[in-house]
């Protein structure tokens, strides 16, 4: 898990390639899950009691089963980043975002124009 944790000492210690190890991670996290448990449909409540002290939620079990099957019906998509500049600062890299970048991916992804009427 220190590699999806750590950026110091592990590769080329930026948080882009944490990032991206992260990525990796929740790609097959997700993969072998959805694997898992469509050999096994009881596998979700299990896990859910498993870790229930560590949640908080208003979900119900079967409002979670449902939105876990919506999930594995779509998939997890593609990740999603913007762009910037990666500088070395006095002690880490620091992440400085190309603003315009942001608002246009921001307006990508949700503006959806009014319907003339």
């Amino acid at each position: 898990m220190k590699s999806v944790r750590a950026r110091q000492n592990v590769a080329d210690g930026t948080n882009l390639a944490r990032l991206e190890r992260q990525q990796q991670y929740m790609q097959a996290f997700y993969d072998t899950l959805i694997e898992k448990i469509s050999e096994d449909s009881s596998l979700f409540t299990t896990i859910y009691y498993q870790v229930a002290d560590y949640l908080t939620t208003d979900c119900t079990v079967p409002k979670l089963t449902e939105l876990f099957d919506l999930l594995a019906e779509y998939g997890m998509g593609d990740f999603v980043t913007t762009e910037g500049e990666n500088v070395l600062g006095d002690e880490y890299y620091e992440f400085y975002v190309d603003e315009e970048a942001l608002m246009e991916l921001v307006l990508e992804i949700f503006y959806e124009p009014a319907e003339d009427e």
